[in-house]
């Protein structure tokens, strides 16, 4: 072997330890940086290798690759297109972008203006009932197909706990990538389930301060559980004792705790890393026909583009994090959406995010 192919060979090999370690950790920015330095690289097998990562990347840093759909290579051009396919992403000819869901909502305006108002209803119901029960059955199947997997990837890794030999330690490594994925799926799946989970319509007067307070042990907890270093992250609960709000208690816990764990990952330097010191402040005041709760951190923040697109209160709207499933503020939207409420998000890149919620005092 010649010298020059001894160094691609160990390019492809590193690229291929990329493509693997993000795909157990999708979004990673260390990754994703490291796979970029190989995008342009002399060996179509490399540059075919990271467009199949694109994959495993968020939408932002998918399209700092796109340039790869046009590689004159068949091979890797193929490879992009199919990765930004299977992401649901389309990409204009313009250079712009979009979300395929986006695009088919577009549309879907278009059918409700020309409708009227009073069809406008209808449709939106009829659209709104047949998406809960279709996402939802996939959500729930999903749950039901991975629960059997994780228990046989758990106990085949029983099994080996003590290899005797590379190709069993290699055999391993691969059963413990495929459990993380599973659980991530998983992860993924409950949150499908409860971004169409009707809220409970019984609501009642509800103590604000101890709601957020047990929203944010929760969040404390879930990170704890992980080994997450978020020691340096000062939280505070700064609401009155006596302020209340009508609430269905397990729904709104909900949305606050994705506010208050999005609050925290806004201090994220990597996966599972955080900065060493920060600031959540969670308060709230009373307003016209109800309460105001705003999250405010002093995080990493938005850019214009990054908080435009996060004010769409979809499914993967924001892209900055190296975890997660994408459903969080969504899911929050909903939630506070159901109790006839609003959510409103203001952000400054590198001084951070203000996340507003009202919740009327009563059901209108």
């Amino acid at each position: 072997m010649t010298e020059n192919e001894d160094r691609w060979q160990e390019r492809l090999a590193d690229v291929r330890r990329l493509y693997e370690e993000l795909a157990s950790r999708p979004g990673t920015p260390r990754l994703i940086e490291r796979l970029a330095a190989y995008a342009e690289d002399p060996k179509w097998e490399v540059r075919k290798v990271v467009a199949e990562a694109m994959l495993y990347m968020p939408q932002d840093a998918q399209f700092r690759f796109a340039g790869l759909r046009n590689d004159p290579t068949s091979y890797v051009k193929r490879a992009a297109e199919n990765a930004l396919a299977r992401s649901g992403v389309a990409v204009c000819d313009d250079g712009g972008r979009e979300r395929l869901m986006l695009a088919n909502s577009k549309r879907i305006d278009n059918l409700l203006v020309k409708a009227g108002a009073r069809s406008n209803a209808a449709l939106e119901n009829a659209f709104r009932a047949q998406y809960e029960l279709t996402i939802g059955s996939v959500g729930h199947e999903i749950r039901n197909l991975l629960s059997p997997l994780m228990s046989s990837l758990e106990k085949s890794i029983k099994l080996l706990e003590h290899p005797t030999s590379q190709a069993e330690e290699d055999v391993v490594r691969y059963l413990k990538v495929g459990l993380e994925r599973a659980k991530a799926m998983e992860a993924m799946a409950d949150d499908i389930r409860a971004l169409v989970k009707k809220t409970n319509e019984k609501k009642c007067h509800e103590n604000l301060a101890a709601l957020l307070r047990k929203s944010l042990q929760s969040v404390r907890e879930l990170f704890e559980s992980r080994n997450a270093p978020i020691g340096g992250i000062a939280a505070e609960v700064v609401v009155e004792d006596t302020m209340t709000c009508y609430v269905a208690r397990e729904a709104i816990m909900h949305a606050f705790r994705n506010l208050i764990k999005n609050a925290f990952e806004a201090f994220m330097t990597g996966e599972n890393t955080f900065e060493e010191s920060g600031r959540i402040v969670i308060k709230a005041t009373h307003i016209d026909g109800g309460v105001q709760v705003d999250f405010i951190d002093n995080g990493q923040g938005m850019n214009k583009a990054e908080l435009d697109l996060v004010r769409r209160f979809t499914a993967n709207g924001t892209s900055k994090k190296a975890s997660g499933t994408g459903f969080g503020l969504a899911i929050a939207c909903r939630k506070v959406r159901d109790h006839n409420g609003s959510i409103s998000i203001e952000s400054q890149e590198d001084e951070g995010t203000t996340v507003s919620v009202f919740l009327p005092d009563k059901k209108e």
